[in-house]
């Protein structure tokens, strides 16, 4: 992982609500 593409005080909680939305966009497309 590229820890010098954020900053150390990049939140994880936002992190992972991306890769949440990233899922179920993948999720949904996968189920049309």
């Amino acid at each position: 992982m590229l820890s010098s593409g954020k900053p150390s005080a990049f939140p994880a909680q936002l992190d992972h609500e991306l890769h949440v939305q990233l899922s179920s966009t993948l999720s949904s497309t996968f189920s049309m």
